[in-house]
């Protein structure tokens, strides 16, 4: 009996349960169609809401962007150089390039940098600089060092912006960098990568004669008329001068190149200063075939430094007691990679400073100090700019097509003589020397010798090429003074000499 009372109450507490739950269906109906999924547009509202807030949030990180390009766009230049025209035979047949430039300030004066090529062969009056505040401006002079492709205009005037500088050794691989300048001639264009190499040399760069390389690259676009803006960082400093491109289409495939800003700013300095970039001197002799079974063998665990084959008697390395066989590891707190980059750190450093070079000898490290000196035979005439045609000396416009060089050293333009030249502009065939085409405001000859006088010797040696000028002056050296001799050609009046002193060169 006690078991069939049990499943009667089994039964009957099974029977509530199930029309408990069946009395309970609509009110748990009603509550899942209440939570029942939201329509397509209600969705669509709420996602929408979620991208807003999170694009504010990433615009608020974006806007370093911004600022850098409202901080540095004041000190960025658009640049438009009009050259001859080698092609033509016109007097006055122009080609145009266009580039972008930087704007600094060295001792309280502003000039602008640019790469070399941008300017090479334009004269001053048909190169147009164009800033951010819509002025127009004309440098009126220029200086440049082909061994880097890195040119110096000064300009008149004195309420310029200039760039914030900052250390390219300070720059890494994957730091976010933006570049300025004017591809295309689309000026004030503004591209975003990253830093994706260091240290890249001995690029072809054209048939440009780039002796000192040791470019950034970068992904950031860099297309034709970039040449000479900044690369910069976060910050709004300028890290590099954008340079050149790998490229077979001749635009931008990821891969773009930048001299750091250091080298820019050494060069800068030296035109400034000196007009001619004054190159260190340290006197070894390098294997340029250096390589990791070399290296292992004299007990460095990589290929690491430049090994030194020979050192140059009475030479800053001699007198520092570097040895044929030693491996430079570290020059001027600075890690040699090889020995392209020894010869670009030596280049890179101020004549006369003491620098501490870290050396690998007898499996072992030794420390030694050597004080640089300027590299021998640092006289160096260049390839000039042809003259402005609006510049008053109209009487001698009919060289402006021909090739002219920059003495620095003697703040003069020369125009090398020969036959040919010498029928063109009505001299005696015979007629040999170096032609004055310009003297520059602080050049020592200021005043004493004219446009169209022609150079003939120097000391007792003659000169008919800059070459030779260039050998004469290091030979004259040795005096306490140069004698530099003059007679007529398309001006003047008599044979004459003009002394510099010695001390002129070593300023």
């Amino acid at each position: 009996m006690s078991l069939q009372r049990s499943l009667w109450a089994g039964g009957i507490l099974l029977l509530g349960v199930v029309l408990g739950n069946a009395l309970s269906y609509p009110r748990l109906w009603w509550a899942v169609r209440a939570q029942s999924p939201l329509s397509a547009r209600q969705q669509r509202q709420q996602l929408l809401q979620r991208l807003d807030q999170a694009a504010d949030e990433l615009e608020r990180h974006l806007q370093v962007y911004q600022m850098v390009v409202q901080a540095a766009s004041p000190s960025v230049v658009h640049i438009e150089a009009q050259k001859p025209n080698p092609r033509s035979n016109a007097a006055r047949a122009f080609i145009e390039e266009a580039g972008s430039g930087i704007i600094i300030q060295h001792q309280g004066r502003f000039y602008v940098l640019t790469n070399r090529h941008v300017v090479d062969g334009a004269p001053l009056g048909r190169i147009t600089l164009h800033l951010y505040d819509g002025r127009e401006l004309h440098p009126v002079r220029l200086r440049s060092d082909p061994e880097t492709d890195i040119a110096v205009l000064w300009v008149a005037a004195r309420d310029l912006t200039p760039a914030r500088i900052g250390n390219s050794d300070q720059v890494q691989i994957g730091q976010v960098v933006l570049t300025m300048g004017s591809p295309f001639g689309l000026s004030r264009s503004v591209t975003a990568g990253i830093i994706s190499a260091k240290g890249r040399r001995q690029l072809e760069l054209g048939g440009q004669q780039v002796r000192y390389q040791d470019f950034l690259q970068t992904d950031a676009a860099i297309n034709p008329g970039n040449s000479g803006g900044p690369l910069l960082n976060l910050h709004a400093e300028v890290v590099g001068m954008n340079t050149a491109i790998a490229s077979n289409s001749g635009g931008n495939e990821g891969i773009g190149f930048s001299i750091p800003i250091n080298m820019v700013m050494f060069v800068a300095g030296e035109l400034i200063e000196h007009s001619h970039v004054r190159r260190a001197f340290l006197g070894v002799n390098l294997d340029g075939e250096f390589d990791l079974a070399r290296a292992q063998q004299l007990g460095l665990p990589r290929k690491m430094g430049a090994y030194v084959t020979a050192v140059t008697p009475d030479s800053p390395a001699e007198r520092a007691g570097i040895q044929p066989g030693d491996v430079v590891l570290r020059f001027d707190g600075k890690e040699v990679e090889d020995d392209i980059h020894l010869i670009n750190l030596v280049g890179s450093t101020p004549v006369g400073k003491k620098v501490r070079i870290e050396l690998w000898r007898q499996r072992r490290t030794v420390e030694v100090q050597a004080t640089l000196v300027p590299r021998p035979g640092g006289f160096q005439s260049r390839k000039s700019t042809p003259p402005d045609l609006t510049l008053p000396r109209k009487e001698l416009v009919r060289w402006h097509d021909l090739p002219s060089w920059d003495v620095d050293a003697l703040g003069l333009t020369v125009l090398e003589l020969s036959p040919r030249v010498n029928r063109r502009l009505k001299l005696a065939e015979s007629q040999q020397g170096l032609l004055v085409n310009s003297v520059d405001a602080e050049s020592p000859l200021a005043g004493k010798v004219l446009p169209g006088e022609v150079l003939y010797a120097v000391q007792q040696w003659s000169v008919r090429t800059a070459e030779e000028l260039d050998r004469a002056l290091s030979l004259g050296l040795q005096n306490p003074a140069l004698r530099l001799h003059f007679r007529p050609g398309l001006a003047g009046t008599q044979t004459h000499t003009v002394t510099v002193p010695r001390e002129h060169f070593a300023r």
